[in-house]
């Protein structure tokens, strides 16, 4: 096994292991948002492959990095997004003082 940056041929690959996380996506979606992060050179994303198959992925940004940006910025409030299933990355936000925040609403424009 290997661990490796994912590259922009790996859309097709990605895709699923992100439904697997419960974030469904298509192939063309997922290479558009990899797209943007890619450019973020306080971001990457890397895979873990073994026999040409992607095993997981991990989207990993500095944290400390974006805080300070906005900040600067005169951002007044951070949200981070995760599913409900991931305790760990909740543990992870409430330890550098997020908070639980539920409500949220969410509407396909085509419905």
């Amino acid at each position: 096994m290997i661990i490796r940056r994912l590259s922009s041929s790996d859309a097709s690959l990605a895709a699923p292991l992100m439904a697997e996380l419960g974030y469904l996506t298509t192939a063309e979606a997922f290479a558009e948002r990899f797209a943007a992060l890619s450019a973020n050179p306080h971001s990457a994303v890397l895979v873990a492959e073994a026999q040409g198959s992607l095993l997981g992925l991990v989207a990993v940004h500095s944290l400390k990095a974006a805080e300070d940006y906005f900040q600067q910025s005169g951002c007044t409030m951070l949200e981070v997004t995760s599913n409900e299933r991931r305790a760990d990355a909740h543990a992870f936000y409430a330890a550098r003082g997020y908070r639980e925040k539920r409500v949220r609403f969410v509407k396909n424009p085509s419905t």
